[in-house]
Parts: structure tokens; sequence; C-alpha cells
């Protein structure tokens, strides 16, 4: 078992309270994340009209990662923020479908790429159609115009992110994009990938090192109070399988725990320990420091509206996302 990783002592970060939980899901960057949520959900609508089997929101993830040639799994979870082994499963299954195929890498007889069938490439074809449809609606709720700016803003704050890590030599912030179409919906997914990634930067300079990318899909989905591991998967659009491995690693960390639920003894409640409260601690400064590096770059005059209208986009088409953390 992984020894269990040390909040440093010295340092630390105030622990969040429950009078203090706005910031969990008022950020932009958590607004960013249900904007992207609600794109794909108007994706899968268009996807599958009319389709010969239906696309779920996990395969998207498969298919909005790879290149029109070769993928390599580990690249294409990393892009997706999602554990090999959960991209395996995914792989699995659209194989089994006819969509994609595997073959080894040809520098490391260890490793797999994954290539798209004639099947699967329809399917690629018909998400770039899927994402124009999403597009327009996003513009008929929040204006045209205001789509346009957020396009361009956005792509400056990636920009401007990766500018000043790849000068500072250090890691990259977030998952890379791969090579289809720049449209709306993946300049949402790579901001939003980008700002966890600045977030993470703080909880790693922490010390935190333990701590991935990937788990903030348990983190900002986990009640101060505790959460039945059902609903956080749902929350997260993860399979309970995939949530269960991420459960595990931080569980053996000391971050989280698992105890029986009162009111069914059959069932668990996964809730923080008082380490996974310190570093959840640092999750908020780094949520801060992030959304002020977004603030730098776009202008508060943009970061005021895109939260307004964004916020307005989500609850006109999933009015329980925003509120799906503490305040349900």
């Amino acid at each position: 078992m992984t020894a269990p990783l040390q909040t440093p002592a010295s340092s630390a970060a105030p622990r969040p309270t429950a009078s203090d939980l706005s910031w969990r899901t008022h950020n932009m960057g958590r607004v960013l994340f249900s904007a992207s949520h609600v794109f794909v959900l108007d994706e899968l609508r268009v996807v599958n009209e009319n389709a010969p089997f239906k696309l779920t929101q996990a395969q998207m993830a498969l298919f909005q990662n790879l290149d029109s040639q070769t993928t390599g799994l580990t690249q294409i979870a990393a892009r997706a923020m999602m554990t090999k082994q959960a991209m395996l499963e995914l792989v699995d299954k659209a194989e089994r479908l006819g969509l994609v195929y595997r073959r080894p890498d040809p520098d490391d007889r260890r490793a797999k790429h994954v290539e798209l069938t004639a099947a699967g490439a329809e399917v690629v074809e018909r998400l770039t159609e899927a994402e124009a449809a999403a597009e327009a609606r996003l513009a008929s709720i929040v204006g045209s115009a205001f789509v346009d700016k957020l396009r361009s803003r956005l792509r400056r704050y990636i920009d401007g992110i990766r500018a000043d890590v790849a000068a500072s030599s250090a890691s990259s912030p977030g998952a890379e994009t791969c090579e289809w179409p720049d449209h709306l919906g993946r300049v949402l997914r790579a901001a939003t990938d980008v700002f966890v990634g600045e977030g993470m930067r703080v909880v790693r300079e922490a010390g935190l090192e333990g701590v991935r990318d990937v788990d903030m899909a348990l983190y900002r989905n986990l009640d101060l109070s505790g959460t039945r591991l059902t609903v956080v998967a749902e929350r997260a659009q993860m399979t309970k399988q995939a949530m269960r491995e991420l459960v595990a690693k931080t569980e053996a960390l000391g971050f989280i725990e698992r105890s029986p639920d009162p009111q069914d003894g059959r069932a668990k409640i996964i809730g923080f320990t008082p380490a996974g409260l310190d570093m959840l601690g640092y999750v908020r400064e780094g949520i801060l420091q992030a959304e002020a590096a977004l603030e730098r770059i776009t202008g508060a005059p943009f970061l005021r509206e895109a939260k307004r209208r964004l916020r307005h986009y989500v609850n006109a088409v999933d009015p329980t996302r925003l509120t799906a953390v503490d305040e349900t």
C-alpha cells in the first residue's frame, strides 16, 4: 500500500469549512467545467439521432481525443484526464463495436496505439457535425457575439498559460489537445484542463506530489459531509468502476475514507479525512490563483461577463449542474 502523504505543516492553507463553500461551485474553473459538460450533452443528442448505436459521454472521451492516424493509449488517457485503465475499458468496448483497433507501438512493443476504423471515422464525422450544432445552441442562449469573444479570450488564456509554462520550463498544465478542428467545445475543454493544471501546480508546490489532475474528478464532486460512490460517479460522468479506482488510490494516500452508510448498511459513504481537508485547502488556494491568472490574461470585465453568461447557459440546459456539490 502507498504510504499516506503528509500535508506540509508549514504555510498550511486554511481548511475549507461548511460556512465557506461558494468557491467550490462559483469559481470560473467550475463554470467552465459545467459549461463543457452541458455542451457535451448537446453533442450527444445530435450524435445519437438515428445512429446505429448510442454513444455515451464516457465514449466521447475516447473519440474526441483520437488523432486521425494513430494515437498512443497513454496519450489518449492524458488528454481525457482519465486513468489509463479507465481509458482501456473504453477502447476495449469501442474495439468490440468495430470502431477502433489496436496495434503495437513501433518504438515500444509493450505499448499500444489506437486507430480508427472506417466506422469509427464516421462517428468522428458525426461528432464534428454535433459540435457545430451544440455551438449554435450555445449562441442562441448567450448571443453569437459573446461566443466569438469567448472563443478568442479563452484561446488567449490557453496560449498565455502555456507560454508562461514553456518560459519557466515547468511541466505543462492540463492535458494536451488533439489535432481535430478547434471548435468551441474543444476550446472549453482545453481551457478547463489548463485551469485545473494551474490550480494543481499550487497543490504540488505544497509538496503533495501524489495528487493527480485526474483525482479532481473525485475531489470536486465529493461533499464535505460525505457522498455515496454512485453519486460521485454520476456527478463526474464516470463509470462506477473508474470512480472506484480513483477512490482506492486516494484512500491509500490518506485523503479520503469509506465508512458505512447509516441509511444503508450495505453501502459506503466516501468522505474527506483531516489530511484530505488540509489538501482541499491547497486546492482552494490553487483555484483562487488560477482564477487570478485567468483574469490577468483575459481581463476582469470578460471574467465577470463569462461567469454570468456561461452560468445562464448551464442553468438553461441543466439547472442542477452548478449546485451538485454541498449545496443540494
